[in-house]
């Protein structure tokens, strides 16, 4: 398909959606905040989404004279809300009275010339909260690895007139814990994936997000989350002088399973995903398999410095890290053999000094082994570090954390620390008791959103959460995090629970699912496929364990067949019932990704199909690692055919929804095909009407490709053409060019 037919679909499209009820002008006070101008603009960008008509945007500190219909967006003491247009008839001093910080307002307010919307939150993070819900209210439908943005336009013009929402959430605490130690989490991350990932939190209404760090003595080696040392070491950038061998996961290390297994090897096609024979994050470029002694300092630079931008990021939305160590400390035998016998007072002092200067922290959690330990020696070493870290960083708050609550540590720790845990059994044990006998301390509950024995199985746990969450209000926490390392196959249950961290009366399941699957799959389906997933949550077979092949190490996603597939013979049914290209092809992921888990379930006489519906539906970082894991721990040894016999695929893994002003966003490309790709390409253009600018991709290697966007200066909608080798085209996404994927610049006044 050639760009002038293309424009000529998309400006036919556009007038097609233009036919909608309303236009609105969205407000904002003069001299908006930064999250408030975030929030102005994503309501632009979703309102765009769903209806094809770009609403004019408008600053004011009182609305005018003659005004029609109208969103307002900020906090709720702006001058705007006061406008007399809108107090003559609502007061959002007394309808915001009772809220807290993160409170947000929606509310419709009639007038002789038409609607108001009030979109407001009592804090800066609070008018994202309302952003995002109202964003929402359009069908909108927010998972972790983006957004879902209907087939069908927005016509429930007369929904919007009866908004009348104030909500404040049930915990203060709502986020996520994505573990280091698997390529299938966030050890695969770069920059941008925590960009978006962060993004996504925020969208999703939550706010916390906390790393763990495994120590040198345990199978995954030491990670470079956390630097350990004395603060002689630290320069004063935050980058350290001397360390220790460290690293994130790659497909050359060898550690919890996983062989040596160069990504050329790998079979049916898979190799052309990555564009390394060593493949891991930014932190371990050149790095393979593990880093020699004058790279150490590298890596730890190299971490502290994508926290910094990250949780910088992270802080401007809102959004509170976390980050820790286990205790009682390990020291590693580099640093050990350097220290003086002081005890691991100065070595504390050095982690928080390092941490203080090198990115923001605002909590730092310190967990129990996995294999247990004593409770007094656990006690004395988290004293020690919180009077290190009340010394150098006492803004930092810490925490406990671990494989169980230990409630025993209550009277023996400072009550200005929360205490945490995930559950118990990989989360099949409920959020523990113990719970409800702390008290005057902060809490937080971790449910698990999927276990890390059956890696590379799908896993879906939607009732399971709202057995937790349910259990951790009652117990009276303030925090409700989950843990996991994929993102998208657990996509239902990171929703539920982040909704159940706001409301829980009145929850269904089957309701949840129904309301997921009419917005990802439209409505026509909606009721069979929820009956359908319903029925399997929290009973999907688990052909996957933690094991390993005879005579190697053991760890997670080890293939052992197994297991009841005949669900999937109805979800193939199902998908008759769909329409919209973008619909079939979310079901399409699902439908792949059980009939993978079907042919999984015959062990290794099934191989074949089991990489064919794998690479039919791998589109996040998070499978890429599955397919590692297949390779390297399943079959390590294992040698298939090479070749790509599946049709052609056209995959962004990485999609980020914001960029800051002048910043030059890269985005990566991965194809799959039969042999090269006659040409990858770029179409983008200001957001709204107009034409596409056209841009070829550059091959990096194998079926990877990138491009650079220009310079950041306005907000931006684009979509990727791929022209594969037998002549076919495919975009990115598959809407395009009449649903796009867009780009919002926050600093921008436009």
């Amino acid at each position: 398909m050639g760009l002038v037919s293309l424009v000529c679909l998309h400006m036919a499209g556009t007038q097609a959606l233009s036919q909608q009820a309303r236009i609105y002008t969205i407000y904002t006070s003069a001299d908006p905040s930064y999250n408030e101008r975030l929030a102005a603009k994503e309501v632009r960008r979703y309102f765009y989404l769903r209806t094809g008509t770009l609403f004019p945007m408008a600053i004011a500190n009182t609305l005018p004279a003659g005004i029609e219909n109208a969103i307002v967006v900020g906090t709720a003491a702006r001058p705007v809300f006061q406008s007399p247009v809108i107090s003559e008839s609502f007061d959002i001093t007394s309808e915001t009275s009772g809220l807290g910080e993160q409170g947000y307002l929606l509310k419709t307010v009639s007038h002789a010339g038409g609607k108001i919307i009030i979109a407001a939150g009592v804090g800066e993070a609070g008018v994202l909260y309302a952003a995002y819900t109202l964003a929402e209210k359009t069908g909108v439908w927010f998972n972790l690895e983006g957004d879902i943005i209907p087939d069908a336009l927005f016509t429930a013009w007369t929904a919007l007139d009866a908004l009348d929402e104030a909500r404040e959430p049930l915990f203060e605490l709502r986020g996520t814990n994505p573990f280091h130690d698997f390529p299938e989490g966030p050890d695969y991350w770069d920059l941008d994936d925590y960009y978006s990932y962060l993004t996504q939190l925020t969208k999703l209404k939550m706010n916390f997000v906390g790393f763990h760090t495994y120590p040198e003595t345990t199978p995954h080696g030491a990670e470079p989350t956390v630097w350990i040392g004395t603060s002689d070491n630290v320069n004063a950038d935050g980058t350290v002088k001397r360390s220790y061998r460290s690293s994130y996961s790659t497909t050359a290390r060898e550690k919890v399973g996983y062989t040596n297994k160069r990504t050329s090897t790998y079979a049916y096609g898979a190799s052309q995903l990555f564009e390394t024979d060593v493949y891991g994050n930014d932190v371990m470029e050149g790095m393979g398999p593990y880093p020699d002694q004058s790279e150490y300092n590298t890596v730890f630079n190299r971490a502290g410095d994508i926290f910094n931008k990250a949780f910088s990021y992270a802080r401007q939305r809102g959004i509170k890290t976390c980050i820790g160590t286990e205790s009682p400390l390990t020291v590693p035998v580099a640093v050990r053999n350097s220290t003086t016998e002081q005890g691991v007072g100065p070595i504390y002092e050095g982690i928080f000094s390092r941490i203080k200067a090198a990115h923001p922290l605002d909590y730092y959690w310190m967990w129990t082994k996995e294999e247990g330990a004593d409770l007094q020696p656990v006690a004395d070493d988290m004293n020690v570090a919180y009077t290190a870290a009340k010394k150098v960083f006492p803004e930092l708050v810490l925490a406990t954390a671990g494989w169980t609550l230990g409630s025993g540590f209550d009277p023996l720790i400072p009550k200005d620390m929360a205490m945490s845990s995930i559950n118990r059994s990989t989360g099949r044990t409920p959020v523990d008791a113990g719970y409800a006998n702390i008290t005057g301390r902060p809490k937080w509950a971790i449910p698990w959103f999927e276990a890390d024995g059956p890696m590379v199985s799908p896993q879906l746990y939607v009732e399971r959460m709202f057995r937790d969450a349910k259990l951790a209000l009652e117990y009276d926490c303030n925090g409700l995090m989950g843990l996991h390392w994929r993102t998208k196959v657990i996509a239902p249950q990171v929703t539920a629970l982040a909704r159940l961290g706001w409301k829980q009366d009145g929850w269904s399941t089957k309701a949840f699912y129904t309301e997921w699957a009419t917005a990802h799959f439209g409505p026509a389906a909606a009721d069979a496929i929820a009956t359908s997933f319903t029925e399997i949550d929290g009973n999907l077979p688990l052909s996957s364990i933690w094991s390993g092949a005879q005579g190697r190490t053991t760890g997670p996603g080890y293939v052992i067949g197994g297991g009841d597939y005949s669900f999937v013979a109805g979800l193939e049914q199902h998908r008759s019932l769909i329409q919209g290209e973008g619909n079939l092809e979310r079901y399409d992921y699902w439908l792949n990704t059980f009939r993978y888990a079907r042919s999984m379930g015959q062990e290794f006489d099934d191989w074949e199909n089991l990489m064919k519906y794998i690479l039919a539906s791998v589109s996040t970082k998070g499978t890429m690692g599955v397919i590692v894991n297949l390779e390297s721990h399943s079959r390590p040894d294992w040698q298939g055919p090479a070749a790509y016999t599946g049709e052609p695929r056209l995959i962004l893994t990485t999609r980020r929804t914001s960029v800051e002003r002048d910043e030059v966003l890269t985005l990566k490309a991965r194809t799959l095909d039969q042999e090269t790709p006659a040409s990858v390409t770029l179409y983008w253009k200001k957001l709204g009407p107009g034409d596409f600018t056209v841009k070829a991709f550059t091959h990096v290697n194998r079926g990877v490709y990138q491009v650079d966007f220009p310079a950041a200066e306005d907000d931006m909608e684009y979509y990727v053409e791929m022209q594969s080798s037998g002549g076919q085209a495919l975009v990115h996404p598959v809407t395009a060019p009449d649903i796009n994927h867009t780009l919002v610049v926050p600093e921008l006044d436009n």
